[in-house]
């Protein structure tokens, strides 16, 4: 069964995850969790490691919010978690979810380990690596504190 949940993973960091197969008719609950989420001004991530298909209702929706962040003030962030090479790597891959696009990460921890900014720059995207981790791929978060 699909779901879509929201988390805070930290005091400025939230985590909308989509667990499952997602097509037209878990769109709204995503819309949901992204619009709950963005009342909280956070860092985004957004986790597809145990989603198993995404359609291309769920891509439009995940578009924009990266042209939302991209478009949106310093500071405001977003990452995506995708295991490398699975299915759900291959269609985002595909449909241009890239660096330097959105930041792409294999785990939450690899996006809290990384400083800095997403760069919003639209460029050529790269293709993936074998190691799955994206040529790239910018620093997402600043360092985070305890907190």
């Amino acid at each position: 069964m699909a779901q879509v949940t929201l988390e805070q993973l930290t005091e400025d960091v939230w985590v909308v995850s989509l667990l499952g197969e997602h097509d037209i008719s878990m769109v709204d609950a995503l819309r949901d969790r992204l619009a709950e989420a963005f009342t909280h001004d956070p860092r985004l991530i957004i986790d597809l490691t145990e989603a198993r298909f995404v359609d291309s209702t769920v891509l439009g929706v995940l578009f924009a919010v990266v042209d939302q962040s991209t478009s949106a003030a310093p500071g405001e962030t977003l990452a995506l978690v995708i295991t490398p090479a699975s299915t759900v790597d291959r269609t985002m891959a595909l449909a241009g979810f890239t660096p330097p696009i959105v930041a792409t990460y294999p785990s939450r921890d690899e996006v809290l380990a990384h400083g800095g900014r997403v760069s919003a720059k639209r460029s050529p995207i790269p293709a993936p690596t074998s190691s799955g981790g994206r040529p790239g791929s910018p620093a997402l978060f600043g360092t985070l504190g305890a907190g």
